[in-house]
C-alpha cells in the first residue's frame, strides 16, 4: 500500500492511496496481519487492567479499614466504566464516514 499526500491547496490535504496485492504467502499472511491489531489491543487492555488493580490497591491501603472495601469496589468500577466508554467512543469514531461539521 502506498499513499501520496498533496498539501498544495490552501486549507485542505488530499491523500491518495492504492492497495497493492498481498506479498508471497497470500491469505495466511493477510489473516495473520488482521489478527495482530485485536491481539495487541487485548494484551494492552490486560496489562492496563492489572496496572489499575495494583494502583487502586496501593491507594486503598492508605484508607481507614472500614472504608477500604467500598473504595476498592468504587475505584475498580470507575476504571472499568471509563475504559468501556473510551472503547465505545473509539468504535463510534471508526464508523464516521463524513465530517461532523460542514
Amino acid at each position: 500500500m502506498w499513499a501520496a499526500v498533496d498539501c498544495s491547496t490552501d486549507s485542505s490535504v488530499v491523500v491518495t492511496t492504492r492497495n497493492s496485492e498481498p506479498a508471497q504467502g497470500g491469505a495466511a499472511q493477510v489473516a495473520l496481519r488482521s489478527w495482530f491489531a485485536p491481539a495487541s489491543m487485548t494484551a494492552l487492555e490486560i496489562v492496563l487492567g492489572i496496572d489499575n488493580i495494583i494502583f487502586i490497591s496501593i491507594l486503598v491501603g492508605r484508607l481507614p479499614e472500614r472504608r477500604r472495601n467500598r473504595a476498592r469496589i468504587q475505584g475498580l468500577a470507575l476504571a472499568m466504566l471509563t475504559r468501556i466508554l473510551l472503547l465505545l467512543s473509539l468504535a463510534w469514531m471508526m464508523r464516521l464516514t463524513e465530517p461532523l461539521s460542514p
